[in-house]
């Protein structure tokens, strides 16, 4: 079972950044044409959902309903998408280490400069639930280097992305497919076709 003051540590701490001063990833919208660059949609079908693990302010979730998928969003908290107009039904808080779903609920899962910031004791079980809740794919962006901001390390699981890749591997015994994406080589890639920083 796990510390549950961990979870509302977490959640009071993005709930606070969220209502002042953070924004959202750099990547969040590069995320969203990443996910419709690589044929989805076409995999999905009519039937297929998506799941952003990690939603922040909601952006990416925005984008990617209006575009017509059927796509949801979690959080630890969701000050983030307070000023979103995302239907209540869309959203769910919770920590990525314990989420509500059924086994494999969402046919996609991603996120985008979400894993790092889980405490390191958690990461493991984290992975285990993404993997659980995911049918066919799960993609994931992820800063393998410091943010230090307002006074405290964000990043709390600094690792090379190779250590990502193993640990999802260990744990795939579904064989999904995973896609584990250097944040810095996602940036360079998606932000230089698109013109962004």
């Amino acid at each position: 079972m796990f510390d549950a003051q961990v979870s509302i540590t977490e959640k009071e701490k993005y709930s606070k950044l969220w209502r002042s001063v953070y924004k959202r990833s750099a990547c969040a919208m590069l995320m969203a044409r990443y996910i419709e660059s690589v044929g989805i949609r076409s995999v999905l079908e009519k039937e297929g959902n998506l799941l952003e693990i990690g939603c922040g302010d909601g952006s990416t979730l925005s984008y990617l309903l209006a575009t017509g998928y059927d796509c949801y969003g979690l959080d630890i908290t969701l000050a983030g998408t307070e000023k979103n107009a995302i239907k209540p039904e869309r959203l769910f808080e919770a920590p990525v280490w314990e989420m509500p779903f059924c086994d494999e609920k969402f046919d996609l899962t991603f996120s985008t400069d979400t894993l790092e910031h889980l405490p390191t004791d958690f990461v493991e079980a984290s992975i285990k639930e993404i993997i659980r809740i995911t049918h066919h794919r799960t993609i994931h962006c992820i800063a393998t280097f410091s943010d230090r901001q307002f006074g405290e390390e964000l990043h709390l699981t600094i690792k090379p992305i190779k250590w990502w890749r193993d640990l999802f591997e260990k744990y795939n015994k579904k064989g999904l497919r995973i896609d584990i994406i250097d944040r810095t080589d996602f940036l360079n890639l998606l932000g230089n076709q698109n013109g962004e920083d």
